[in-house]
């Protein structure tokens, strides 16, 4: 059940007679939906809704990273229809911004950008009711520049609602959800490719593309372990000089020695291998060798890594 604030602006309620339980025609690309439940229950509360207090902030999980957003308004019923369809008959292009079975209901601000609140209504999603953000983008899905795809928000429109707080609270809460999302390794890669070498490294990942990209980092990501790196920030920090200098640069003496300082912290070593002379980082780059992406392939590597650990088994 959503937990209404005082703080909540509600519209007027709309005519239960527009909003059917059954399958709505939005009509166009859209064709019929069916609204969840606790969605179309508050729309009959409140045709739309304007928050003025603190507690407007969501955290959405996109491909970058978590993000925290503020909710600016939810939209009407007339907007939802109207606007949603704009996704899917797009005035730059024949092709849909979104993928069918998804319409706007609000809208919200990031820090670089305004985004659409989303919400799954084709039945036979298993994301039926699940509740996204997005970032507005004239590319067709997934293509050209619209790289951040939906971020998850939330498992129904109800815990949504539910979820909003305080700027400072989701931030602390989405910091610690992307700290332990990023433990795994697929995640860990998936972020790290997004954010850090589509700006950094754009060579590597138009070179060898994505998909390779994120498993050469997971490559990276076993080396990392090795030397003791489990917190996710200091593991970006040595696969940014995997990235940088080449995947075996821990062979030059200087990080060497460093990865080797067991009297300093995981977090200090991290930044520590930063601080080594522009010679030692120079001999590493003259003899970086790619192949330590492929460890197996190298005898007596220090993983000791025979085969593959991703192949699968016979």
């Amino acid at each position: 059940m959503i937990s209404w604030s005082d703080a909540w602006q509600k519209d007027t309620p709309i005519d239960p007679k527009v909003l059917s339980v059954g399958p709505i025609d939005f009509g166009g690309a859209i064709g019929s939906v069916v609204l969840p439940t606790d969605y179309l229950e508050f729309m009959r509360e409140s045709d739309g809704l304007t928050i003025r207090d603190e507690e407007r902030y969501f955290i959405g999980h996109c491909s970058s990273g978590s993000e925290v957003f503020r909710y600016e308004y939810g939209w009407s019923f007339s907007d939802v229809i109207h606007l949603s369809s704009s996704f899917y008959e797009s005035m730059f292009h024949n092709e849909a911004e979104l993928p069918k079975g998804y319409i706007g209901i609000a809208q919200a601000d990031g820090d670089e950008s305004t985004v659409q609140v989303l919400i799954c209504v084709s039945k036979s999603s298993k994301d039926y009711g699940k509740v996204y953000c997005w970032e507005l983008c004239h590319d067709p899905w997934m293509t050209g520049g619209n790289t951040i795809g939906l971020g998850f928000v939330a498992n129904s429109f109800t815990d949504f609602m539910n979820s909003l707080t305080t700027h400072d609270v989701a931030t602390e809460a989405g910091a610690r959800e992307m700290t332990e999302r990023l433990r795994d390794p697929h995640n860990f890669a998936s972020w790290f490719v997004a954010s850090v070498m589509q700006e950094h490294h754009k060579h590597f990942v138009a070179d060898l593309g994505v998909e390779a990209c994120e498993e050469q980092t997971r490559t990276g990501l076993l080396y990392a372990l090795h030397f003791g790196f489990t917190i996710p920030e200091n593991q970006a920090l040595f696969l940014t000089l995997t990235w940088d200098i080449g995947p075996n640069f821990y062979e030059e003496p200087e990080y060497a020695a460093v990865l080797a300082n067991t009297q300093l912290s995981e977090c200090d070593r991290a930044h520590e291998l930063f601080e080594v002379s522009p010679q030692a980082t120079e001999n590493a780059l003259k003899r970086a060798d790619y192949m330590y992406f492929f460890p197996w392939d190298i005898p007596d590597n220090i993983l000791g890594l025979d085969e593959d650990p991703e192949w699968p088994d016979d």
